[in-house]
């Protein structure tokens, strides 16, 4: 099969973050169930008014969920929802961030 008819046959992607989006990973789809956005690391440190370290501290003891994104080290992507349960949760354990 020539490069060309393996263009013509590749599936168009749609954007992560709508729901039901198609991602191809690896030649397999996998379906996005969730309607949450995704946000970057920085996105939600000055959201939160914390640095950017300390959100990265929340994803790598796993209090805040993340996907890892791209290609090479690729960049991590938080769901909203997870930011929301995620202060939730500092709320009720007293504020213990990271």
């Amino acid at each position: 099969m020539s490069l060309v008819e393996r263009r013509r046959r590749r599936p168009r992607l749609v954007p992560a973050h709508q729901a039901g989006a198609y991602i191809e990973a690896l030649g397999a789809q996998m379906q996005v169930k969730s309607t949450s956005q995704f946000l970057r690391v920085r996105v939600i440190a000055a959201r939160l008014d914390v640095s950017v370290a300390t959100i990265y501290r929340a994803i790598e003891s796993g209090k805040l969920p993340a996907v890892r994104v791209g290609s090479g080290r690729g960049a991590l992507r938080v769901p909203a929802g997870a930011v929301d349960a995620y202060v939730a949760s500092c709320q009720s354990s007293g504020g213990d961030a990271a």
